[in-house]
């Protein structure tokens, strides 16, 4: 099966080793011009918010998401195949113990026949958006495209994608549909600047193929060939697709490293823009953040961000809205040496307890199986938060057990701050 033929043809033969991939081509010769899109009806997710959307659409997204308290998280993709861990493209993975150590790095042409084991059969948006719901969810996060570079959605700018997985399915627009038939958010990851697969994007971020193997993948042109502006046009026509086919309240970037590192050639401000001209009521994040200028802040296990980290400082003066998101198991995506590693009941309500300590909401994530399935330890712990919250409702914001979280948080960062990186402390 050659289902990824771009990926496919080694530059070695072409003249100054110049290599443009297909899926490229196409975004960088034929740019589209969009205009911006007339502002949709207010989505199912806001009901409650509708005088405040007759005024300002994007206030109303603002003020939902900072009330929303918890949302649920899926790292999938073509990685679960292997049941090792969401960066082994990359040559990274854990030991039994968690050690995290580096191996060679996975060949593109070997990496994208795991594509072909990508069945997703069991993978069901009614019963994920079911158990959403059953958890006190308000919104749902997916990797439409992780650093791997394998889209879930059946995009035309890249040919590595769930359609032309042995799944032959849009398994985006699947959720996208059943987020809006329940009235949940749908606010989805995206890898911006951290990808493995798309030939323009920065060398420094390639997996270590030269080191390991003597000389670079084959699909990449060489690291003196750089073209930062093909890849922000790739990008954008991928979010393009996502902002114009499905239904959306925002984009949920990753990738902060490389945002902060080439944040120039990136111009992320530009692209913000271009995102908000597509669907002005769009939500952006990018982790802690990069230029300042994002609608919340997304960061991983707790608020905080690396001590001179101005925009996250930015971020933080502005009070826009927080999120944090960790796992239910040991690791993002699903590993099978960790399949019985799912954290207690106890630990996730005291992981929404810290959330509330910090005015954050809680992005619980679950790794999905190869098929699709959710482990069922997972759907245990979020069927039991959605019991205790319809039962006591979600953590409060005042008395002695929040007190005693803020101080309990405001330790863990001061911590945090006396180490060589620093650590921002948080309000």
């Amino acid at each position: 099966m050659n289902t990824f033929p771009s990926s496919s043809v080694a530059p070695a033969t072409i003249t100054r080793r110049t290599f443009i991939s297909s899926s490229v081509v196409a975004v960088v010769t034929a740019p589209r011009v969009f205009a911006r899109a007339p502002q949709p009806p207010m989505p199912s997710y806001l009901k409650g918010y509708e005088l405040l959307w007759t005024k300002d659409p994007k206030a109303a997204n603002e003020k939902w998401f900072r009330e929303a308290r918890l949302g649920l998280f899926m790292h999938y993709g073509v990685s679960a195949v292997a049941a090792s861990h969401v960066w082994s493209m990359y040559g990274i993975d854990y030991d039994a113990e968690g050690r995290r150590g580096q191996r060679a790095p996975i060949p593109i042409a070997e990496y994208e026949k795991w594509a072909e084991k990508f069945t997703a059969d069991k993978f069901d948006a009614n019963f994920i958006t079911d158990l959403a719901l059953e958890a006190g969810c308000r919104y749902v996060n997916i990797t439409t495209r992780h650093h791997d570079g394998f889209c879930l959605w059946d995009s035309a700018s890249e040919p590595f994608n769930a359609r032309n997985s042995a799944a032959k399915r849009d398994l985006v627009k699947e959720l996208s549909d059943a987020c809006a038939k329940k009235s949940l958010g749908f606010l989805p990851y995206w890898s911006l600047g951290r990808d493995w697969r798309c030939p323009y994007a920065f060398p420094d971020q390639r997996p270590p193929y030269e080191k390991y193997f003597g000389k670079p993948d084959p699909h990449y042109p060489p690291w003196s060939d750089r073209h930062p502006e093909k890849y922000m046009a790739f990008a954008r026509e991928q979010v393009t697709e996502l902002l114009t086919k499905y239904k959306l309240a925002g984009l949920w970037f990753d990738g902060v490293g490389v945002g902060k590192q080439h944040k120039s050639e990136m111009k992320l401000h530009e692209f913000y823009d271009y995102v908000h001209r597509l669907q002005p009521s769009a939500l952006v994040a990018h982790k802690n953040g990069v230029t300042g200028t994002e609608d919340f802040i997304a960061c991983e296990g707790m608020i905080g961000g690396a001590a001179g980290d101005e925009a996250f400082a930015t971020l933080m003066k502005r009070n826009v809205p927080r999120e944090t998101c960790s796992n239910l198991g040991k690791g993002w995506g699903y590993s099978a040496k960790f399949a019985d590693k799912t954290i207690s009941f106890e630990h996730a309500w005291k992981q929404l307890r810290r959330c509330t300590a910090q005015s954050a909401n809680w992005l619980a994530n679950t790794g999905p199986l190869p098929d699709g399935s959710i482990d069922p330890s997972h759907v245990a712990i979020y069927r039991a938060l959605g019991e205790k919250i319809r039962r006591e409702g979600f953590p409060p914001m005042s008395g002695p057990q929040y007190d005693e979280d803020r101080k309990e948080m405001a330790g863990i960062v001061k911590l945090k701050a006396t180490r060589k990186t620093g650590f921002q402390e948080t309000p």
